[in-house]
């Protein structure tokens, strides 16, 4: 006869097989060592999505409206895509510390 893993023949009703094989009765919702996990968001996640969006809209913004004189097309994409990379990022990070304090509560 085989035993799956986690069961023991003599275990209590309640009883927990750790990783070390040793036998421990289940902990009570009153026990600290079981509180709840706080999963707090990637800022590297929200820097990026705010630097794409602002480089894209940078461009968008820049290939719409007419040139400037003195400065081709791509110059303009290139500086509108940067500063808005740069400020959407910035927002970005902003919007990260709200929805963390947020998730805190």
């Amino acid at each position: 006869m085989t035993q799956r893993r986690g069961s023991h023949p003599a275990a209590a009703p309640f009883a927990v097989l750790t990783d070390t094989g040793v036998m421990a009765s289940a902990q009570t919702p009153d026990d600290p060592s079981r509180t709840p996990v706080h999963r707090r968001p990637q800022l590297s996640r929200f820097l990026v999505a705010g630097a794409v969006l602002g480089l894209v809209v940078g461009v968008v913004i820049s290939l719409t409206r007419p040139d400037a004189p003195g400065s081709t097309a791509g110059q303009q994409a290139i500086l509108l895509g940067a500063t808005g990379a740069i400020f959407c990022g910035l927002l970005a990070a902003i919007v990260y510390l709200v929805v963390d304090r947020s998730g805190r509560r």
